[in-house]
C-alpha cells in the first residue's frame, strides 16, 4: 500500500504494523520524512522524499492494492492530476482512501478558509466529481 502524504509517519507505521505486507510513505518534506525513519523503522515500511501531485510518474504503475492519503489532497494545487496519477499506480481492482475536510456547513467552511495550507474549500460533491481519468 501507498501513503501518500504521510507526514510524520505515524499513520504509515501504523498501517505496517497493523496487517498491511508492504508500506511504501511518500512525504514532500525532507524533515518529515527523516524523523519518520527515525521514529518508525519498521522492517516492512519505506519512506522516501516526494510530491504526491506527480505520483504517476515517479512510481510504479500498477503497484498498488491500496492508496491512502489524510488532510493532504486539500493541500495541492493539482487534484485531478494526483488522481490520474492513482489510477496509474493502482492494481486493478485496487482503492483509493483520502480524507479531506468535511465542509458541510458555513461555519465549516469559515475554518477551513482561515487554514493557510488548505488551497481546496471544497464540498463533498466537488471531491466527488473531480475528472480523474
Amino acid at each position: 500500500m501507498l501513503d501518500a502524504g504521510s507526514g510524520s509517519g505515524y499513520g504509515a507505521a501504523y498501517l505496517s504494523r497493523e496487517g498491511a505486507l508492504q508500506v511504501t510513505a511518500v512525504e514532500f518534506d525532507d524533515s518529515a520524512v527523516l524523523f519518520s525513519r527515525a521514529h518508525f523503522p519498521i522492517s516492512n515500511l519505506q519512506y522516501h522524499q516526494g510530491n504526491i501531485s506527480q505520483i504517476g510518474s515517479t512510481l510504479p504503475h500498477s503497484a498498488f492494492d491500496l492508496i491512502y492519503t489524510s488532510n493532504v489532497v486539500e493541500r495541492i494545487q493539482d487534484v485531478a492530476g494526483f488522481l490520474r496519477g492513482t489510477v496509474l499506480c493502482l492494481k486493478a481492482g485496487g482503492t483509493l482512501v483520502f480524507a479531506v475536510p468535511p465542509i458541510v456547513s458555513q461555519e465549516r467552511l469559515d475554518d477551513d478558509l482561515r487554514n493557510p495550507h488548505h488551497i481546496n474549500h471544497w464540498l463533498p460533491h466537488q471531491w466527488r466529481d473531480t475528472p480523474h481519468s
